[in-house]
């Protein structure tokens, strides 16, 4: 018989989101400070979903990642 622990955080998910933002922000501000470049190609672009996807997030999470300048975006029309 296996025995298998379970670690249970002790926090609110608006108490992990206060915990990790310094965390995101240092780093994306790191990820904007190097690419200072003009805009990537096209295949190297994510969508809005794509992007709530691969971070695990909403859709309204990366626009707001976006209007705090937390995420570098484009427009393409």
């Amino acid at each position: 018989m296996t025995v298998q622990m379970q670690t249970l955080i002790s926090a609110t998910p608006e108490e992990l989101l206060e915990m990790f933002r310094p965390m995101l922000r240092f780093e994306l501000g790191q990820l904007l400070a190097e690419s200072a470049a003009p805009a990537p190609e096209a295949e190297e672009l994510l969508t809005v979903r794509e992007a709530a996807r691969l971070l695990d997030v909403c859709q309204a999470t990366i626009h707001d990642y976006k209007r705090r300048g937390m995420l570098p975006y484009h427009e393409v029309v």
